[in-house]
């Protein structure tokens, strides 16, 4: 432990307080990378956190013959290498009483964590925006009904599953390839009007799919699925279900297999889909086939499997690499290099320990900007093409989340940081200069820019000529496209 981080000024406010967890939290070990880490689950409130091994033997040290420097203190005789700081406690404390999982023997000593509380109420206001962006109403607890049918799925999870699945998914290959004439043909007209209702339902019926399968996961495992509802997606109405509960499995791949499981439903769908589609006539059942194929199999690649976005490939890549909140650590380790090279200031420790997950960090940062840059683009560019003005909406909101906002933070930081207290001016003269050569770069450099489209060359002015007797044309001199003069004979 560093001596530095052992102690904090405001321990005094804590060390007397007697505090205990609820019945109703419940902590299970994980093994993340070699390291084993715990998890605070809330049964009631479905409220998850993971902690490290060493806090995990001081909360445990919590009950009410023990104070908060008592626990502390028995945890730091047991492991002073590993024990948590005077400041980890309080962070510690402060975020379990926050979210109601902490009681005292008397109400008087808990105004100091009641600062957390209203610290974080804070930052949900600030975050108002970006929860309208993707609000989420709870309609329906559809957990007894889980309970009621998970017999009736039960052989999805088994080997014969699996089989089943993989013959379906290998027939919608072959009719893939078979008819990707037909099928790339088709999707010219995804985003017509006449095709709209057809794909919006196609949307709704597998995402709803999708939320079952993981929900019939999650209870597959004797985890409760207490939420079903709508979110609003960017404004846009889908379903969602709450398998937060599945955090707390403590063997790694139960927790792939709910994660996954959405994923698994849909190209099983998309395959079904796909056959039918290719085996019957046009009509408004072909056209559900087919957008189902689309939403079912593109979409679910490019979003939902994709770890460079937040979806379910990212939680699955977390669990597969035994990684916990990979992309917030990896935005750690580009803050901490911008802060220790760019602005030469003393850093704290390193975010990450190895140069292994330096390099991964930093791969999978610069990675999933650059794909979410790209697929943005397509996005606007694709809509766009069919509606210009919901083109433009989306632009507008793009523009705020990727733009404005990151800029807004970026100036709270730079005049506002407490890091940057010895050296704000110098910091801000270097993020404008190196802001001023980006756009310079972007606006004076030349790129190479071109675009094919179809065209027709004509001569201007130019008349069209008629013979003005019938006969019939023996014979063409000249090709078309050749060079001619005034007076040349051409047929």
């Amino acid at each position: 432990m560093n001596p530095n981080s052992v102690f904090d000024d405001s321990w005094y406010r804590v060390r007397g307080l007697k505090l205990n967890l609820l019945p109703s939290v419940e902590l299970i070990r994980q093994s993340y990378g070699g390291e084993f880490w715990y998890v605070v689950c809330d049964k009631f409130g479905h409220r998850f956190f993971r902690i490290r091994e060493a806090t995990y033997k001081f909360i445990c040290h919590l009950d009410v013959s023990n104070n908060v420097e008592e626990a502390w203190e028995k945890t730091l005789n047991e492991n002073p290498a590993e024990a948590p700081g005077q400041g980890d406690v309080i962070k510690v404390l402060s975020q379990l009483y926050s979210n109601g999982l902490l009681k005292s023997q008397k109400s008087v000593d808990i105004k100091f964590l009641l600062a957390a509380k209203d610290k974080q109420k804070a930052q949900q206001r600030k975050q108002l925006f970006s929860s309208l962006l993707f609000l989420k109403i709870p309609l329906w607890n559809p957990d007894p009904f889980l309970r009621r049918t998970i017999h009736l799925f039960s052989w999805c999870f088994k080997p014969f599953g699996f089989l089943i699945w993989l013959l379906f998914f290998s027939i919608g290959i072959s009719v893939l390839l078979g008819e990707w004439g037909r099928f790339s043909d088709a999707a010219n007209s995804i985003l017509s009007l006449s095709n709209l209702p057809y794909l919006y339902l196609s949307i709704i019926l597998t995402k709803a799919l999708h939320e079952f399968g993981h929900a019939y996961a999650c209870r597959r495992y004797h985890c409760e699925v207490p939420q079903m509802g709508i979110m609003f997606l960017v404004f846009n109405p889908l379903p969602f279900v709450d398998v937060s509960a599945s955090y707390g499995l403590s063997q790694k791949y139960k927790r792939v297999v709910v994660g996954i499981a959405g994923v698994v439903v849909e190209f099983f769908i998309a395959s079904v889909a796909l056959i039918i589609w290719a085996n019957i006539a046009d009509g408004a059942f072909a056209r559900i086939c087919y957008n189902i194929v689309i939403t079912a199999s593109v979409s679910t690649i490019l979003f939902n499997l994709n770890p460079l976005l937040r979806f379910d490939g990212y939680h699955i890549l977390c669990d597969l690499l035994e990684t916990p909140n990979l992309q917030g650590r990896a935005q750690q380790l580009m803050k901490y290099w911008v802060e220790k090279y760019f602005f030469k200031l003393q850093a704290g420790p390193c975010p990450v320990e190895t140069r292994g997950e330096a390099v991964g960090f930093t791969f999978y940062f610069i990675s999933s900007w650059i794909y979410r840059f790209f697929l943005m683009m397509g996005i606007l560019l694709f809509v766009s093409k069919k509606f210009l003005v919901v083109g433009a909406i989306l632009a507008i909101v793009f523009a705020f989340m990727w733009v404005i906002l990151p800029f807004i933070k970026g100036l709270k930081y730079l005049f506002f940081s407490p890091k940057l207290m010895n050296m704000r001016a110098r910091s801000i003269i270097l993020s404008f200069a190196a802001i001023s050569a980006l756009m310079a770069f972007l606006t004076l450099v030349p790129f190479p820019n071109y675009f094919r489209s179809d065209g027709i060359v004509k001569a201007l002015p130019h008349q069209n000529v008629y013979a003005s007797v019938t006969g019939r044309l023996a014979q063409i001199i000249l090709p078309s496209g050749s060079m001619v003069s005034e007076g040349q004979v051409l047929a």
